[in-house]
């Protein structure tokens, strides 16, 4: 069970991957310039807003090491 769910898993990234540089390449060509820099820009946006969400308020080393 764990060999078929763990190919399945690199399965489905692999066609993300496929899918997303096809896209991105599709966008690449048929973008102007102007269109890439504001992608670029939402990109940035993006990645900030994104480490803000994923980022440990209380690290867990902090909360281990008070606790002893």
């Amino acid at each position: 069970y764990r060999g078929t769910m763990m190919a399945l898993s690199q399965g489905t990234q692999d066609f993300g991957s496929f899918i997303g540089t096809g896209i991105g390449g599709a966008i690449l060509v048929l973008a102007s310039y102007e269109v890439l820099s504001i992608l670029g820009a939402a990109s940035i946006a993006a990645a900030g807003i994104f480490r803000l969400i994923v980022q440990d308020v209380f690290p867990v080393a902090r909360a281990i090491e008070k606790s002893n």
